[in-house]
């Protein structure tokens, strides 16, 4: 009999002990998440779902289910914390086609729904069937005429049958009609069910029936507790713009502005109760620039290369355009778009607004309380910044145009704060006046908020001469033609006070050697000229009441009598 050593023993037991261990395996653990917070960019959206989980040491799949489908997976990432120390492996997307639905309700929908169909149909039949009937009685009626008029030759027919006859036509006439209407009610109340029920199938089949999306985040506990695990990935059919209340006071030469965002999503997802950030970045924005290429002029051999290299030159300017839009839309998205929000008036209800994270090229404002923001593309609306300007206030006029004065207030923007595009809704001394527009506005330059018309300012224009003149001029070939213009301005004044009118008009600019445009006159002399818009001057002008205050302009253009001038 051989003797096991104690030592060889014990370690056999534990070979033995090690051996039949089973494998260590992930847990597979389906848990329910919710969205935590939304940031929106144009076009898309990033979405925090937060789960909590209570794990043992070990390793986990844990999977967040029934996602939209366009979510992308190349944008999923993963943070947590929690009293688990975990580390964090990887997270991939899950799509799993489906067979066929699994909702009991979606089938029976399916049923209601054929039933349905199988009631229209019956009533249809029951239609044809009194239309072939009616056509029966029809064809009695026509011919029962003729038949009284045979029997009277024939033999003396009875009053009372002749009254049968024509009784019975009518009471059968008068029945098929009620049975038709019937019908049609009846047919109309059943496609009108259907309708009903085919809009909710539609719901149940494309919310999920069809597919299957999930993330699946594989992680390791080494300590057990709670952990709060952050899901984080972008999805597109998200947008927000800028919308602005502009609150002019003339008595307090002051413009209150505040900015709103207009918010849209159909993502598939409902934002219940969401922190929801709004921000300037466009992560859809290709991040490098376009390197640009040598641009190589050749000799063209024949005519089919000269119409190559015509192609290639068109191809290559077309990419230096494009490059130069990037460029400018790349310029536009790295402003710094800084708010600051201002304190609300005293005895006023205060204004809430966004809060500002970052000052480099993107911002992204957080809104003042949680949102709920349903898939439906309608907008949201919710309050940014709010800003008090000191303005001047001016009256703007082009009579060649329009015969109204335009108010408008001039501030300039001296906060640290840049001003997106945006509509805006002009409301002066309280009262709402109309809709206008606001350009991108950087720290430093000129607003100008266009109020809409000022009806106290009435505007005229008149054309004094129009004078034609055809000369032949000694040292000249041919006959010249001189056209003498006179034009009076007329500004009157119905507002009770001083006001400052800026009157715009124009002569015309000859860009023809043999066109001349001279002997201009002003009465009075214009402020100042456009450099961008030659020939338009600009007059400053105050206005007292019930007083005529006018500026007249004369000019002389002059050119060959055979030339045809467009413009005059």
């Amino acid at each position: 009999m051989k003797i096991i050593h104690k030592n060889h023993f014990l370690l056999l037991v534990s070979m033995t002990f090690f051996l039949f261990q089973p494998a260590a395996f992930s847990q597979t653990l389906e848990t329910v998440s919710t969205i935590k917070e939304v940031v929106v960019f144009a076009g898309q959206a990033e979405v925090t779902r937060q789960a909590e989980v209570s794990l043992e040491p070990g390793t986990y799949e844990i999977v967040l289910a029934n996602l939209p489908g366009s979510v992308e997976e190349d944008s999923i990432r993963v943070t947590g914390e929690g009293s688990a120390k975990v580390k964090l492996y990887d997270a991939r997307l899950i799509t799993q086609e489906l067979v066929e639905s699994a909702s009991e309700k979606i089938r029976d929908l399916e049923r209601k729904i054929e039933a349905l169909k199988d009631q229209v149909r019956a009533q249809e039949e029951l239609k044809s069937s009194l239309a072939d009937r009616r056509k029966f009685i029809n064809a009695i009626e026509v011919s029962s005429p003729q038949q009284a008029g045979k029997d009277l030759i024939t033999r003396q027919p009875l009053v009372e049958d002749v009254q049968k006859i024509y009784s019975f036509v009518g009471q059968e006439l008068v029945t098929l009609s009620a049975k038709t209407i019937q019908a049609d009610t009846e047919i109309r109340e059943l496609n009108r069910k259907i309708d009903a029920l085919s809009r909710e199938l539609e719901k149940l089949q494309t919310g999920g029936g069809k597919q299957k999306v999930s993330i699946e985040v594989n992680l390791e506990a080494e300590t057990a507790g709670k952990f709060l695990l952050d899901v984080i990935y972008r999805l597109p059919g998200a947008n927000w713009e800028t919308v602005y209340d502009a609150r002019a006071d003339l008595e307090k030469n002051q413009v209150d502005l505040v900015s709103y965002a207009l918010i849209r999503q159909n993502t598939g997802e409902e934002w219940q109760d969401v922190t929801v950030h709004l921000s300037t970045a466009n992560p859809s924005l290709y991040g490098r620039m376009p390197e640009i290429q040598p641009w190589v002029l050749k000799k063209s051999e024949s005519e089919s290369r000269r119409a190559q290299g015509y192609g290639l030159l068109q191809r290559e300017m077309a990419a230096k355009s494009e490059f130069k839009i990037l460029s400018e839309k790349a310029d536009v998205d790295n402003l710094d778009n800084r708010f600051a929000p201002a304190s609300a008036p005293s005895f006023e209800a205060a204004q809430a607004t966004a809060a500002v994270q970052g000052k480099g090229p993107v911002v992204h404002f957080v809104l003042p309380k949680k949102e709920t923001i349903h898939s439906d593309g309608q907008p949201r609306k919710s309050a940014i910044t709010s800003q008090t300007f000191k303005s001047d206030f001016v009256r703007e006029i082009t009579p060649r145009l329009s015969s109204y004065a335009y108010l408008s207030a001039k501030v300039q923007n001296q906060s640290d704060n840049s001003l997106l595009a945006g509509s805006v809704q002009i409301f002066l001394d309280g009262k709402y006046v109309g809709k206008s527009a606001l350009n991108f506005v950087g720290v430093g330059e000129e607003i100008s908020l266009f109020l809409g018309v000022d009806e106290q300012i009435h505007v005229e224009q008149k054309e004094l001469k129009r004078k034609v003149d055809v000369s032949l001029l000694p040292g000249l070939r041919g006959k010249m033609k001189s056209i003498d213009f006179s034009y009076l301005n007329t500004i009157k004044n119905y507002s009770g006070k001083d006001v400052e009118v800026i009157l715009f008009d124009q002569v015309p600019v000859s860009q023809h050697d043999e066109i001349k445009v001279e002997q201009i006159t002003y009465e009075p002399a214009p402020a100042e000229g456009d450099p961008e818009k030659p020939g338009v001057q600009k007059w400053k002008i105050k206005v007292t009441p019930a007083q005529k205050t006018t500026v007249k302009l004369s000019y002389r253009v002059r050119y060959p009598e055979d030339y045809v001038v467009t413009g005059l």
